[in-house]
């Protein structure tokens, strides 16, 4: 790592300071298809419905460029969740005590693969072309949270308030043992990922640009927890109604090992028209392997280096408001009025500051 902190200040120093530019990136971006955002993190109390997909992330990212070299500090959290129907089904009927479907064989499905990290991230600009400009980064990293598997079988309503695990298996890697509540050690990680920033001048009116984050990218996790094998019903507890709650426990084993976690891709790419001096339309699609994301609206230049604009997001029936000037950039998303009652919220904000 010194090294690399060497080879970045041999860079930047080839530039006079006056030329370098400070810059903050803050993102965070999550959608709870299941339940709005405010139920997902507590109790699925309600607004239950059958988009079971959920992604959420947040980047944080301060630094310095000149005209060709930047180097920035990162820190960065992701999380992506797959759940069948029955799945989520079940889990909402189950945390608000509701009646099952008495003999039904509920079919489950879990995916999860999440991760925390911090880190440094070096990029390079270059115009292969007049009309093209690219920015590829490199972003090496170490990480402290992790969970990465799956739990999948059935699980079968012997009545309208208790259930039993029907060869429910799980594999998984993790930094916290939610499932078993077991004791775990602090773990750590080291990884690398690669990203690419692509803007082309169509014609005059007329922009495309793409941003690909975690080409390539990976964390190496050392002596990490798995837990694998079959997940256990058979200590349960039952309340004042006689309904069910199941103390889940592993019949399997539970080890430490390396692992090496794959990071899933994220773009976003970007259609932009002018259709005036002062007016844009917008058309973007942004996401990841779990989930996109269709973007439609347009901005309008206000005065100055100042611009409004208004973006309705298609598959999610939420809008984006932002505004930007020469040397700030803020954008807000929500999907209802009330933020509690919100599936998918967002806040990107971006700044920089010349010396």
């Amino acid at each position: 790592m010194p090294r690399i902190y060497l080879l970045i200040i041999l860079l930047l120093s080839s530039t006079p300071i006056y030329a370098l530019e400070s810059y903050l990136d803050m993102e965070g971006f999550v959608y709870t298809g299941p339940v709005p955002y405010s139920e997902f993190v507590s109790d699925w109390s309600s607004g239950f419905q059958k988009n079971n997909n959920v992604i959420g992330y947040s980047w944080l990212e301060a630094g310095v460029h000149n005209q060709r070299w930047g180097l920035a500090i990162v820190q960065q959290q992701y999380m992506q969740m797959e759940l069948s129907d029955d799945a989520a089904e079940f889990y909402y009927l189950t945390q608000n005590r509701l009646p099952l479907d008495a003999g039904r064989q509920y079919q489950i499905d879990y995916r999860v693969d999440a991760y925390t990290t911090e880190g440094v991230r070096l990029f390079h600009r270059t115009n292969p072309f007049q009309n093209l400009s690219l920015q590829i980064g490199a972003h090496i990293m170490k990480g402290s949270e992790l969970q990465s598997g799956y739990t999948k079988g059935n699980i079968t309503a012997s009545s309208r308030s208790d259930y039993d695990f029907d060869n429910l298996q799980v594999d998984y890697h993790y930094s916290e043992d939610r499932l078993f509540n077991g004791v775990v050690e602090s773990i750590t990680g080291e990884g690398i990922a690669l990203d690419l920033t692509a803007h082309w001048a169509i014609s005059r009116n007329n922009q495309l640009s793409l941003q690909v984050r975690n080409l390539g990218g990976y964390i190496k996790w050392k002596d990490n927890p798995r837990s694998s094998g079959t997940i256990e019903s058979s200590d349960k507890e039952y309340d004042d109604n006689g309904y069910t709650t199941v103390n889940s426990t592993l019949n399997g084993i539970t080890q430490t090992e390396n692992y090496r976690q794959q990071l899933p891709l994220l773009w976003q790419s970007e259609f932009e028209h002018h259709y005036s001096s002062r007016g844009r339309l917008h058309a973007q699609l942004m996401g990841s392997e779990v989930q996109s994301f269709y973007r439609v609206g347009m901005s309008y230049r206000v005065f100055g280096k100042q611009s409004l604009t208004l973006l309705y997001t298609l598959n999610t029936q939420s809008f984006s408001f932002g505004y930007q000037n020469e040397w700030l950039s803020l954008q807000m998303q929500f999907d209802a009025t009330k933020p509690n009652e919100s599936h998918t919220l967002g806040l990107w904000l971006q700044a920089n500051y010349g010396f």
